[in-house]
């Protein structure tokens, strides 16, 4: 049976959340509401929910606090946070935004477009989860479009992976240790954002970097595959089939000749720019 989408809704009007948890429940998500920042903050850190929703103007503290305590945390910087308030002046949107929120929406407000705005959102981060199984894949096109937060968090995390680049013992505790989490906290966030295990991670960014090497340097694919931490070349050369769909000499063979065929085509440009010109000069 697959898992329903968690909710986090804090709002102090407890008419309006309960009319809008009944609405999302019967729509398909489990919603956990909360009256109040202070007790609203407790029950998230104790669960594990896919987007949050949150009042600007609630007791004990506000949304715009609370939306900047769970984006300013590596652990769930990544949840999109949507702000409802009556508020609707240029001054108080730009409050939200600079606390981290994801989207703003002014009360009163038509269900069907909160529904819409969430909908989109969850959607949004499964598409990114697809993204990872494709080959061809650059880690870095993916984190230049993601949040501040998780940009932060990949930069730690593959910069661990890079300078372990050549250690077969790179493991999760030498990466948990390296951006400072714990193993539960690190296994949750790292599957919320890629959907990868910390073993397939590692190898994913490796054999990116793999590809480039093979392009930009003088190694060969042994050498290659020792600078990356792989023991095994023929286990190397299997990982990198599954990921380009091809091995590593074919993958080289077919880019040096796109690259020769590029530089024919130039050259070709440069001698018909050349022979039109010494044309014109006689």
């Amino acid at each position: 049976m697959e898992e329903k989408l968690k909710i986090f809704f804090c709002e102090d009007d407890e008419n309006l959340g309960m009319l809008l948890r009944e609405y999302l429940q019967a729509k398909g998500y489990v919603t956990d509401l909360f009256s109040d920042g202070e007790a609203g903050y407790k029950g998230f850190t104790k669960g594990k929910y896919d987007l949050c929703v949150l009042d600007v103007m609630m007791p004990k503290k506000d949304g715009l606090q609370l939306c900047s305590e769970i984006k300013q945390d590596l652990r769930t910087g990544h949840i999109p946070v949507i702000i409802i308030t009556a508020k609707s002046m240029v001054m108080h949107i730009k409050e939200g935004f600079q606390c981290g929120a994801d989207d703003y929406i002014v009360k009163p407000f038509n269900m069907e477009v909160l529904l819409c705005r969430i909908r989109e959102y969850l959607a949004s981060r499964e598409r990114l989860k697809e993204l990872y199984g494709q080959k061809n894949f650059r880690w870095s096109h993916w984190v230049s479009r993601r949040h501040r937060r998780t940009i932060h968090l990949c930069q730690k995390l593959f910069g661990v992976i890079e300078q372990n680049l050549s250690n077969p013992g790179l493991n999760v505790e030498i990466l948990c240790k390296g951006v400072g989490m714990g193993r539960a906290n690190f296994y949750r966030k790292l599957k919320a954002i890629t959907d990868l295990s910390p073993v397939d991670l590692i190898r994913n960014k490796r054999l990116e970097i793999a590809a480039r090497m093979l392009l930009e340097t003088d190694m060969n694919i042994s050498e290659v595959s020792a600078n990356i931490g792989f023991n095994s070349h023929a286990y190397f050369a299997t990982c990198f089939k599954a990921m380009y769909g091809m091995s590593p000499t074919e993958y080289v063979q077919q880019n040096k000749k796109k690259s020769i065929s590029c530089i024919n085509y130039y050259f070709m440009l440069f001698f018909c720019y050349f022979a039109n010109a010494r044309e014109i000069i006689l």
